[in-house]
């Protein structure tokens, strides 16, 4: 006598299949949404941070470009000051006036240092 084999209905075989094909495909859904998440997510962040780079160097040019007005400012008030241009534009001594200027300017004018040496200005032409 042989022991009746219990063998499954041929249905249940097609059965596991079609699951384990749903499960892969529920799997790999599941994991392409999360990797897409995951990259929106970086791409955000990378793109917050160098927004705040931009603006940090912004702000610093802007600082700079106030740096340089305010040196700008004070040159300008040291040379209204000055005894001769000021008497040149008083007695409307223009023909005198750009060769004073050159004389008085020649420091600034000269200078050929970066603004990393701490040279505020440098100027090839002034009009009064």
């Amino acid at each position: 006598m042989t022991a009746p084999s219990h063998r499954a209905p041929e249905g249940f075989g097609r059965f596991q299949v079609r699951l384990m094909l749903a499960m892969m495909f529920l799997v790999s859904a599941i994991t392409a949404l999360g990797l897409y998440l995951a990259e929106r997510n970086q791409a955000s962040g990378a793109e917050i941070g160098l927004q705040r780079e931009f603006q940090g160097q912004l702000a610093a040019l802007r600082r700079i470009q106030q740096l340089r007005h305010a040196a700008l400012a004070e040159l300008s008030r040291v040379l209204v000051r000055k005894p001769r241009i000021h008497a040149a534009l008083e007695d409307n001594a223009l023909d005198l006036l750009y060769p004073i200027a050159k004389d008085e300017l020649r420091d600034v004018m000269n200078r050929r240092d970066g603004p990393e040496t701490g040279a505020p200005l440098q100027a090839v032409f002034y009009r009064f």
